[in-house]
């Protein structure tokens, strides 16, 4: 919790004034981000440690790899779900991409798309709706 209020703090004060610069993308890479050097970076990252995004692509919302677990009678605490995102080749992802989800190379993810927790999308798709659909195209 401390290191969250800590990011977020970052993110207000320093990050919005760093987007969009090769600092922001030092700054993710230092944290264990694995981006590629010419990857646009115009929003925020959130466990960074756990986000791979791959040459060309452009990440235009942000990115969380983290969720709660829906509430359990049979259980008296609630559960925070870590699971990593990757982003392939030459993508633009203007939409959420949900905690555990992968994309392939050349998609696109438009505004207002919600693709959910573990999906796969495949190369060549751009992705549309809530839920997402894909449509490939060439």
């Amino acid at each position: 919790w401390f290191v969250d209020r800590i990011v977020h703090l970052w993110e207000i004060w320093l990050g919005s004034f760093l987007k969009d610069t090769p600092v922001i993308w030092v700054f993710y890479t230092l944290l264990g981000a694995k981006l590629h050097p010419n990857v646009q970076v115009k929003r925020f990252i959130r466990e960074f440690d756990l986000v791979r995004v791959g040459a060309d692509s452009s990440i235009q919302h942000d990115i969380t790899c983290r969720r709660f677990r829906p509430w359990s009678s049979s259980k008296d605490e609630l559960e925070i779900v870590f699971r990593p995102v990757t982003i392939g080749q030459r993508c633009i992802v203007d939409g959420l991409v949900g905690p555990g989800s992968t994309l392939g190379d050349d998609c696109k993810v438009n505004k207002l798309a919600s693709i959910s927790e573990g999906a796969r999308v495949g190369n060549n798709t751009l992705v549309d709706g809530n839920p997402a659909t894909g449509e490939y195209y060439e």
